[in-house]
């Protein structure tokens, strides 16, 4: 992936827009959250416009490309506006080698293509977010690579960060993480990686790679059982390097010091008021932005690790972020007790 600029727009901008605008390909559907749904990209394979099945008209920018839109739900911004804060915000802090790459396109002035997706999307849905369907009012969408597919092969993943650093409302005494205290509250018998592991990794930590790699490479195996086998010693050294001292271990820290910086007195800085800071929302996106990982076959790629999910959250969801935060405090899920805490958080071993 090219360095330059995240939305860099296709050397051939007018062919790309025009397969896009007039709905000349096919799409499927991918995944979806609670703000987006995506889509894959396919030459369309109709005899009027690709004659014999030829797809060599079929752009070359579009191929293994993903088509992100936006829901239609209160608070959520248009696509245009998260192109928006990506180029003003987020590019500048973290640089165009960490943010997932996109460009914006435009899906023409009539909605019957958005309501074929719409359509394609409530046949296709799995996801627990299905209960929002797509913004067909807005006329653009964003294409981004699919990082869960690499050409020559190798093991992709994803992950959420979530809280690097420890709540600024949690008791000075607290033996449990934001994300451990609130793994306990939702009464998960199985707690989740502690992040603050992530945040100490180092080249004599690899408590939290090895955890998270683990998981990419079960998943992968699930699929291709043989795809790995001779070469798995030099994934796992590749994924900690680059996470305990190379470009993840950059994004991981620069995300914390983001975290930390938009975040400087948590929900309760007045006794009976809620925080209601602009600053405060960038944290909480950092807090649930996702890094997507490849790790190729060829020992002579470097492992690409990219930023993406970092479209604003409305700062309507402050109060519910701080009802949630004072059960958590009150409820004591900040301290470890009982068989829904986390004995492996990173305070709990330090306690």
């Amino acid at each position: 992936m090219s360095s330059a600029s995240c939305h860099e727009l296709p050397q051939d901008t007018e062919k790309v827009q025009n397969f896009i605008s007039d709905g000349r390909y096919r799409v499927h559907y991918f995944a979806e959250g609670s703000a987006n749904v995506v889509f894959e990209i396919f030459p369309i394979w109709d005899t009027e416009i690709a004659p014999n099945n030829d797809s060599s008209g079929f752009p070359e920018e579009l191929q293994e490309k993903l088509l992100r839109l936006r829901k239609d739900a209160p608070g959520l911004q248009n696509t245009q506006q998260c192109v928006e804060e990506l180029m003003t915000i987020w590019e500048p802090v973290f640089g165009p080698q960490l943010v997932l790459p996109y460009y914006p396109v435009y899906l023409g002035e009539h909605n019957r293509f958005l309501q074929a997706l719409a359509l394609a999307t409530e046949m296709n849905r799995r996801s627990k977010n299905n209960s929002t369907n797509l913004n067909t009012e807005d006329r653009m969408a964003l294409v981004m690579p699919n990082m869960s597919k690499i050409p020559e092969g190798g093991v992709t993943g994803s992950f959420k960060l979530k809280w690097l650093s420890q709540s600024r409302d949690a008791p000075a005494d607290a033996t449990q993480c934001r994300n451990c205290a609130l793994s306990a509250y939702r009464r998960s018998t199985t707690p989740s990686l502690c992040p603050l592991w992530l945040a100490e990794a180092s080249t004599s930590q690899t408590y939290a790679i090895d955890d998270l790699f683990s998981a990419m490479i079960r998943k992968h195996k699930a699929t291709n059982p043989q795809d790995i086998d001779s070469d798995e010693d030099s994934l796992w050294a590749r994924f900690r390097e680059c996470f305990t001292e190379g470009i993840g271990f950059e994004m991981v820290r620069k995300v914390k010091e983001f975290q930390e910086i938009y975040d400087t007195k948590g929900f309760f800085s007045t006794p009976g008021s809620i925080n209601t800071s602009q600053m405060l929302d960038r944290a909480m996106t950092l807090r649930d932005c996702t890094v997507f990982v490849q790790v190729p076959h060829d020992s002579s790629k470097p492992v690409e690790v990219r930023l993406g999910d970092l479209d604003k959250k409305s700062k309507d969801k402050i109060p519910e972020w701080a009802a949630k935060e004072r059960e958590l405090i009150d409820g004591g899920f900040y301290y470890q007790s009982g068989p829904l805490s986390n004995a492996h958080c990173f305070l709990a071993r330090k306690s």
